[in-house]
């Protein structure tokens, strides 16, 4: 999409971040983690917060690692934001208020959207 102008390219940016009503920490996956006994497992480190937009769905279909995965959420988050497919998301706060329980999130599709953020594809883990 091509904007005539700069600045209304970037009022429609400042725009869309205003919609950016939650917050969330990626959780990056780590590679070579290994458990008390020294067996492989999972591991992820927690990164700074950042705002971001959660939508609820049902049971969306959604591409992702080879196969059709199942989404309990999608997210939008600000586009210089790194997240990879093997990484988690965790809602700290809905709406500008803070979470009792935080929710954990698997990422199962990332859309890019250019300057106007990505959406993420999620499925609900857990309630920590």
């Amino acid at each position: 999409m091509m904007f005539g102008d700069s600045r209304v390219f970037q009022r429609l940016q400042a725009q869309s971040e205003q919609l950016y009503v939650d917050t969330c920490v990626i959780q990056s996956y780590v590679d070579g983690s290994q458990d008390d006994y020294g067996f492989p497992s999972h591991a992820y480190v927690d990164g700074s917060a950042i705002s971001c937009s959660l939508n609820d769905v049902s049971g969306d279909e959604v591409m992702g690692r080879g196969e059709v995965e199942i989404a309990d959420a999608q997210m939008r988050i600000p586009p210089a934001t790194t997240i990879a497919n093997a990484d988690r998301v965790k809602l700290t706060h809905r709406m500008r208020h803070e979470l009792s329980v935080a929710r954990v999130y698997e990422v199962v599709g990332i859309e890019e959207r250019g300057a106007f953020g990505k959406i993420i594809a999620l499925r609900l883990l857990t309630e920590e």
